[in-house]
């Protein structure tokens, strides 16, 4: 450009001199925008509260680490025209606080609210990435600003700006943080448990009577889109299992703190924000199914604007532990009936090895209860206890807490070597530790329960997670430990006997003969019995020993079955005799109607003549079999209520304690007739 002066004296300069005038533009854009946009209304940026690279931070937090996977930078560009080696280009973030930028688009370790670049030193960066971290309702929006400096003077030659408008999408949810809400997500149990007691499992009861027992389910909080003073229209409320794990449920928003399952949702569903009133939604999340994988629900609350939608989401873990147990009968218990009534095992009373008949003592001769230090053959009382978590999990804790008086062992057939714990123990698994989680694993299939007492009490299985104490999910087996104790048990080891020639008569020692090998339990079970059960039988009067018979013990002719029928045991009743005095003096010709008189005279009872055997056996003081013998009531505690206990003599032998219908079927008979 050619240039003239004109001096003091207002003369021109004769010769014209020359200067280069630069004519700068400066451009600054955002990617996806158009130009016209930038300024009103400008770009739409993502609040960076989410958790792209799983770090259990929010990605805004992270300023000293690349962000694997971020997804909520936006790209702006930057230009100068003509092309320009000297000078300085500087960008700027407005003010507020709520932008930076980053020079790559997973952030890393220089966040920028102003840089400036010296163009005589190389090339600036042609895009940059802009980051919001921050929302504010009292300056809703924010700009960035680029500016060319006078390479000597400093002072803007030509700036371009953009504005941006933070948006933030939040859900939150009781038991996580922000932090957390999408690695490691939330967890939630399986709602398996029967908080209202109306035997209905609650996550198949959509109608909970007593709400104010329910303690499985999770608020879930839809937030105002932000700033709210600045922006409305409808929010996107949904879940990923579309209701196969999880189940929504509407609160009674007029009674809050009730817990009654008030309405079910479908979703997804909309709702307005800001919301009217200023009454933020919330619901009820309910775990209907376990997780097949961890966070494998996820819910999401998205708004859209502008052409592009904006999501907070929270991922979600349905956890189940579970224990399965099998009762004495070899049946494994429904989880709607592990706690009530709970699970009937045998406290292990019974010798399956036939071991030493002095250990521990004589009223339990042999008990495998006892051996705890090597293997029981042939054990049949110890009994699975299955243990479970879904999904496979690699962190948080499993707590075993045995608070009855079972012992656990890795084997039914027990030996301390596959000892796991004694009651009121517990044992806890560190699932984050691999040799932990195989334990855990290992021992879940080959878990076994004995009894060890009669008693009842529970073992518990816990998930808890993030720390130790919160409890997300339990499972719980009540056990009652049962047998029949009032006696003794039956010896297995062969013995000398002296049984008496012709009973009652007991004279020593015309009346007596040796029997030699003779084995208590398979005398009872094997003749007397046959289909008595271990543990639920006793002896309550035994053979003993008497003055004459040299150490060696001897039967009890003194009364029979018939005798202790009717509370006696000095007397010795036999079909003549009953015949003769009950029945037809004339023939004396034994019919079982001749019992009837028995009873009737002896205890005043009559014979009862309707319902089923077992319900009449409940009402009866005492039952007469077709085989003549005749069984007494007890009113022991024998089988904790659970079994209808009888005595019956056997014969000139023992007296023993059993549920009403294990003799059924051996010489004595069945049943035929019901006193009371």
């Amino acid at each position: 450009m050619g240039l003239m002066v004109k001096d003091d004296e207002g003369q021109w300069s004769v010769e014209p001199d020359t200067c280069t005038v630069w004519v700068i533009k400066v451009d600054l854009d955002i990617v996806g925008v158009y130009e016209e946009d930038e300024d009103d209304p400008g770009g739409y940026i993502a609040v960076n509260t989410d958790d792209d690279n799983k770090n259990s931070t929010q990605d805004r937090d992270s300023v000293e680490t690349t962000v694997d996977n971020e997804d909520d930078l936006v790209e702006i560009s930057l230009s100068i025209s003509p092309s320009m080696d000297h000078g300085y280009l500087k960008l700027q973030v407005g003010p507020f606080g709520l932008l930076r930028f980053w020079e790559a688009p997973t952030k890393g370790t220089n966040p920028m609210t102003q840089a400036t670049w010296d163009l005589s030193e190389g090339p600036f960066p042609q895009s940059l990435w802009v980051e919001a971290y921050l929302v504010n309702t009292e300056y809703p929006i924010s700009g960035l600003q680029l500016s060319y400096l006078h390479p000597t003077m400093g002072y803007t030659v030509d700036s371009d700006g953009v504005v941006f408008n933070p948006v933030e999408v939040r859900l939150s949810m009781d038991g996580v943080t922000e932090d957390k809400e999408e690695f490691p997500g939330n967890f939630i149990g399986l709602n398996d448990d029967d908080d209202d007691d109306n035997g209905m499992l609650d996550y198949m009861d959509d109608e909970n009577d007593d709400s104010s027992a329910e303690d499985d389910m999770l608020k879930i909080f839809l937030h105002d889109v932000n700033p709210s003073n600045n922006l409305s229209g409808t929010m996107t409320f949904d879940e990923s299992s579309a209701g196969s794990k999880v189940t929504v449920w509407k609160p009674d928003y007029e009674d809050p703190y009730n817990k009654k399952k008030f309405e079910r949702i479908t979703l997804p569903e909309t709702f307005d924000t800001p919301h009217e009133g200023g009454q933020i939604p919330w619901f009820y999340v309910e775990g209907i199914s376990h997780s097949t994988s961890p966070r494998d629900v996820e819910f999401s609350l998205s708004y859209t604007l502008g052409g592009k939608t904006f999501k907070d989401v929270i991922n979600l873990t349905v956890v189940r532990v579970n224990l399965k147990a099998t009762d004495l009968d070899g049946n494994v218990v429904s989880n709607q009936y592990e706690e009530d009534p709970g699970v009937d095992l045998h406290f292990n009373i019974d010798n399956d090895n036939d071991s030493d008949n002095s250990v521990p003592n004589t009223k339990f001769a042999g008990s495998d209860y006892y051996e705890t230090t090597n293997p029981v053959t042939n054990e049949n009382d110890v009994k699975s206890l299955e243990m479970s978590l879904l999904p496979s999990l690699d962190f948080g804790q499993v707590v075993l807490s045995n608070l009855s008086s079972a012992w656990l062992w890795k084997s039914p057939t027990k030996g301390s070597s596959n000892f796991v714990m004694a009651g009121s123990e517990s044992k806890t698994w560190d699932l984050s530790v691999e040799e932990e989680r195989n334990d855990f694993l290992g021992l879940c299939s080959t878990l076994y329960a004995e009894g060890m007492n009669i008693s009842s009490g529970d073992i518990v299985l816990i998930y808890e997670y993030p720390v130790v104490g919160n409890d997300i999910h339990s499972d719980k087996v009540c056990y009652h430990f049962i047998a029949a104790t009032c006696g003794d048990q039956p010896t297995t080891e062969e013995e000398d006997i002296y049984i008496s020639i012709n009973p009652p008569d007991n004279v020593w020692p015309s009346d007596w003969q040796q029997i030699n090998g003779y084995k208590q339990r398979n005398g009872l079970e094997g003749t007397v019995g046959p289909n008595l059960r271990r543990c639920q039988y006793s002896i309550t009067d035994n053979l003993a020993t008497r003055p004459w018979s040299g150490g060696k013990r001897c039967t009890i002719p003194e009364y029979n079955c018939i005798a202790w029928s009717v509370d006696e045991s000095g007397s010795y009743y036999s079909k003549t005799y009953i015949a003769h005095n009950y029945g037809n003096p004339i023939n004396d010709i034994f019919e079982d109607d001749d019992m009837d008189d028995f009873y009737y005279q002896k205890k005043g009872w009559t014979k009862i003549t309707s319902g089923e055997d077992e319900e009449r056996a409940q009402q009866a003081e005492a039952m007469y079999y077709s085989g003549y013998h005749a069984a007494r009531k007890r009113s022991c505690s024998c089988g904790a209520g659970k079994w209808i206990m009888y005595d019956s003599k056997c014969g000139q032998g023992e007296k023993i304690e059993h549920v009403w219908n294990q003799l059924n079927g051996s010489f004595f008979g069945n049943p035929v007739r019901f006193y009371k």
